[in-house]
């Protein structure tokens, strides 16, 4: 093929002009990435007055699947209540704000600069506590802010009508000219969140007209697995999928495709019978997601669910399907037995600090109680005898849940429980609101109780109360060559 020596030379030319171009470019993006903050940096500049000197911790999900935590940065605010936190983020993320038990949901986008005041909630209100001052008008959480503010508004007002199916197009049309006035070219993030919170709306009112309902939301979009209001919707509207595929004609393989031939394609096949999900990529969202309803299905072997998740593991293409489904494995298997008891360090009765890692090399019976709890009373007393029997081989730890920890040494001091018996004590600590700890521990009630080996794993989890006859457990652990019988007399 022959060429025109003009239209080369032109070319060169041009080519010239573009590549001194994209330097200059180049230039000043390296300039300004080096004159200050770097382009994914987030500064968040902060003052107290009711949390002086207190510890404040900037974290986030993992997915929202498994809502695993990490932690992002900590930071303690300064005697004058002043503090700083400065991580790097892509694109604009959900996080957390944690101080003494409370949480404050903040919305971080690389590149900016954040102003706030961070102080105790008063009331319920949403937010209540965290004040983003001076904030920007196309600020992200201003602009959550008020959209959630006039969405709230027009759910009450329309209230009745959503209930009952009434005057749809009414109701239609003020939250979506509600959606719209937020909805901004370039703005991804706040868009999405703009979009599904209009959509749990939406569903009520299109419950007629389900296909032109999921066109619109559903099987025609882009899946958000990153954005939380996204995966919000996706969850209340594909509620225990796989399950209730299970019970269905088209579902009647899915219980051995699990328990038997861990089958990823047959469950990816049983799932696309649902027009909704003809797009793989949210179908095996929904497939990771129904395996993590499914561990504690009686119905189903929790060996096999895991395996199935290693599969897909194995066989997803998409990178955070891979790690989805290793964080959901992880929160199923946490507080299993075998598994590594998660860790933690409390101020004890007498002030000092205790942690679970000082008390590997002997067996410890960990309890979470509060002195409000009378259930957790009851099994305190039978607890003496107990330590007086295997104290020297067994710690006996009580993690206090009382709010106040003059609240727990005061019940303590009272009721004497601070006293040996024969050298051996139980170790009481103060958990207080400690969100973390109760998450880490699932406790969703009191009195809980866990055994937990020298190694630091579970040996029961959760383990019997004191009166539901631990001290067989602790026997049969203790002399574990000596044949196993019933129940183990008290006074033997």
């Amino acid at each position: 093929m022959h060429h025109s020596l003009y239209r080369i030379q032109s070319l060169s030319f041009n080519l010239g002009k573009i590549l001194v171009f994209v330097f200059f470019i180049l230039s000043g993006q390296i300039a300004s990435a080096s004159a200050g903050a770097s382009a994914g940096e987030v500064v968040i500049t902060g003052t107290t007055e009711d949390y002086k000197n207190e510890e404040i911790i900037l974290s986030r999900y993992r997915d929202y699947v498994s809502f695993q935590e990490e932690e992002l940065a900590s930071v303690t605010a300064d005697q004058s209540g002043q503090f700083t936190i400065k991580i790097n983020v892509q694109g604009t993320i959900q996080a957390f704000l944690k101080v003494r038990g409370k949480e404050f949901v903040i919305y971080l986008e690389q590149g900016k600069q954040l102003s706030i005041e961070l102080n105790i909630p008063v009331g319920e209100t949403q937010g209540a506590g965290l004040v983003i001052k001076d904030a920007e008008a196309d600020d992200v959480n201003e602009k959550i802010k008020r959209f959630n503010s006039e969405y709230e508004k027009l759910t009450a007002k329309y209230y009745s009508y959503l209930v009952r199916g009434r005057k749809k197009s009414l109701v239609d049309s003020a939250f979506t000219s509600l959606s719209r006035r937020y909805t901004l070219p370039g703005r991804d993030f706040v868009n999405t969140y703009v979009t599904y919170k209009v959509a749990l709306l939406h569903q009520m009112i299109y419950k007629n007209k389900k296909n032109l309902f999921e066109d619109r939301y559903i099987t025609n979009q882009i899946v958000r697995a990153r954005h939380p209001e996204y995966m919000n919707f996706i969850t209340q509207y594909f509620p225990n999928k796989l399950f209730l595929l299970s019970m269905s004609t088209h579902g009647e393989n899915v219980k051995d495709d699990i328990n038997v031939r861990k089958n990823y394609t047959g469950l990816m096949d049983a799932l696309a019978k649902d027009p909704s999900l003809k797009n793989d990529t949210l179908r095996e969202l929904i497939l990771i997601k129904g395996l993590f309803d499914l561990y504690r299905n009686p119905a189903y072997k929790k060996a096999m669910v895991l395996d199935m998740l290693d599969t897909v593991i194995r066989k997803t293409n998409i990178p955070y399907h891979k790690l989805i489904a290793a964080n959901v494995k992880s929160a199923l298997t946490r507080l299993s037995v075998g598994s590594l008891a998660p860790s933690f360090s409390l101020e004890a009765h007498d002030g000092m600090q205790v942690s679970l890692g000082d008390l590997r090399g002997k067996y410890v019976y960990l309890d979470f109680w509060a002195t409000w709890c009378v259930p957790c009373i009851i099994e305190m007393k039978l607890t003496p005898s107990l330590i007086e029997k295997y104290g020297d081989k067994i710690e006996f730890v009580s993690i206090s849940m009382d709010r106040q920890f003059a609240t727990m040494t005061k019940y303590l001091e009272k009721n004497e429980y601070l006293n040996d018996s024969e050298g051996h004590k139980a170790i009481f600590l103060f958990g207080g609101g400690d969100k973390k700890l109760k998450k880490d521990y699932s406790i969703k009630a009191i009195p809980t109780y866990f055994l937990i080996d020298p190694l630091g794993k579970f040996v029961a989890s959760p383990a019997a109360r004191p009166s539901q006859n631990i001290e067989k457990v602790f026997y049969d652990i203790l002399n574990p060559g000596e044949k196993k019988s019933g129940l183990i007399d008290p006074d033997q």
